[in-house]
């Protein structure tokens, strides 16, 4: 489904995908409530040579958070969590070595110091049952919490997913299916995985293609050096192999930072319905949404080491991972190269689901700002 006035952009995408780099994918972008773009191309499987399809999903990575976020807005709107209660009065053991001003808010906007872990958890020991619980209540803090901002790729979904636990029994992803009926997953079920399009993992490709702006300078040399606490953020979750998001089981578990699974027209119904009614549905009330969008860390990234900017669990334009077309965005982007956002200003929200590893981390995902770049001229 194309509206005319987009043609433009179902050129870009036709570049991208098959003759570029994106070897399969999905757009999806709702205006003022009503799907204008729900296109697909590709090869979804390059094994089987399986075609994407209109109900193809894949692994959305660190875009997972913006699913989390959702989850954790309903409960708070639903008056079970409270933004600015410690943690530790939900989970009495988080409160250890210093943690114990730690709030739901400084969680969901970067603000805990808990980025990384002395005892990283791993992949094999989640599927298994684990929980990452007493490894986070265990942990020193990297700088006083409430201070400063840093993203915390991992530990900080975990955090929310066991305070969840304490208050409605569940996990953040029954939480989030229990509210939404399409297709967007943190935990996928068995007979779902049919659909699923594998991500393709060009190694090579991937290191040729991360950015050389300045402005990653830091990040690049940071990134391979073991010690740095950029290095143990992302390394909290040790991966039993390198595809370990295509692996069925994984997905399955539930962990709320990474495993997420959506199709692009289930990630563009989400960020709609925050915005505004779809089909006379709307997630959170107006009142939150304005918190959400709300800025409440911004500048020097104690992490990633360059600016970025975040309101309640969304990322926020501003920076070099997502400059964004407007200052009213918000949402998340992944490795995958996945990237999902609303825009209140212009009533709109744009999902782009591709089965190819990006070359950078959550949000820089060239591919997808050129497409989010021709969506904008179309509407001016």
């Amino acid at each position: 489904m194309l509206e005319p006035r987009f043609s433009a952009v179902a050129e870009v995408f036709e570049q991208i995908v098959g003759k570029g780099t994106d070897r399969g994918a999905a757009l999806c972008v709702y205006h003022r409530g009503i799907p204008v773009i729900d296109i697909w191309a590709g090869t979804a499987d390059v094994k089987t040579r399986r075609p994407w399809a209109a109900d193809t999903i894949a692994p959305i990575t660190g875009a997972t958070k913006g699913l989390l976020t959702v989850a954790v807005l309903s409960l708070v709107q639903d008056g079970v969590l409270h933004l600015d209660t410690p943690v530790a009065e939900y989970w009495p053991d988080f409160a250890a070595d210093g943690k114990q001003d730690i709030t739901v808010r400084w969680v969901l906007t970067h603000r805990a110091g808990v980025p990384a872990l002395d005892k990283p958890v791993s992949s094999r020991n989640l599927i298994a049952g684990d929980s990452p619980a007493e490894a986070l209540a265990a942990q020193v803090p990297a700088w006083q919490p409430g201070t400063a901002h840093g993203y915390h790729p991992s530990t900080g979904a975990w955090i929310l997913d066991e305070v969840a636990r304490r208050v409605t029994g569940s996990g953040i992803g029954k939480v989030l299916s229990d509210r939404i009926g399409e297709d967007v997953f943190i935990g996928l079920d068995e007979g779902e995985a049919v659909r699923l399009a594998p991500l393709i993992f060009p190694i090579m490709e991937l290191m040729r293609a991360r950015p050389k702006e300045p402005e990653f300078a830091e990040f690049s040399k940071a990134v391979f050096s073991s010690k740095t606490l950029l290095a143990r953020s992302l390394n909290a979750l040790s991966m039993s192999k390198v595809d370990q998001f295509n692996d069925p089981a994984f997905l399955a578990v539930g962990e709320p930072s990474m495993s997420g699974v959506a199709s692009a027209s289930g990630l563009a119904w989400l960020y709609a319905s925050l915005i505004g009614e779809v089909a006379g549905h709307r997630l959170i009330n107006p009142d939150l949404l304005d918190a959400t969008v709300r800025e409440e860390s911004h500048g020097h990234d104690q992490v990633l080491l360059m600016n970025t900017r975040f309101g309640l669990g969304f990322m926020l334009p501003g920076g070099p991972l997502w400059p964004g077309e407007t200052r009213t965005q918000f949402g998340h982007g992944g490795t995958s190269g996945a990237l999902a956002f609303a825009d209140p200003a212009n009533h709109l929200a744009f999902a782009y689901v591709p089965n190819r590893i990006s070359g950078y981390i959550e949000g820089a995902d060239a591919n997808a700002r050129r497409l989010a770049v021709t969506v904008y001229e179309a509407l001016a």
